[in-house]
């Protein structure tokens, strides 16, 4: 006879330095490959981001994103996520996973139909 005590889905851990895959780089804009893109999720819910591609200020123009907020976790139709809110009232979301390749936030820059994925992995 086999019992499973406590056993339940745990959430990926977020807390820690993330940066930008390097096969993110393809999708980002010409003008903004110069500099890595890095975000620090602090387990006191704030976070601190640094040259994040993106259109966080809910434009349709995709630029370089350096700032501080706080963060929360989230589901959305069943999806892990966090929900970046930088100060000034701007933000976003990041799909939270967990595959064989180890735990990554990411998000789609642009139309998601494009398919223009960035990716954070654990620094």
């Amino acid at each position: 006879m086999l019992f499973l005590i406590g056993c339940s889905q745990t959430k990926t851990d977020v807390v820690g330095t993330w940066v930008m895959s390097e096969s993110s780089s393809q999708y980002v804009p010409t003008q903004l490959r110069g500099s890595t893109p890095k975000l620090v999720i602090n387990s006191d819910g704030t976070f601190s981001a640094s040259n994040m591609p993106g259109s966080f200020h809910f434009s349709s123009e995709i630029i370089s994103n350096t700032g501080q907020g706080k963060w929360t976790r989230i589901t959305d139709e069943g999806q892990d996520e966090i929900q970046l809110t930088f100060d000034g009232s701007y933000g976003g979301q990041l799909l939270v996973s967990d595959s064989w390749g180890g735990p990554t936030l990411s998000y789609f820059l642009g139309d998601p139909d494009q398919v223009h994925r960035i990716e954070f992995k654990r620094e």
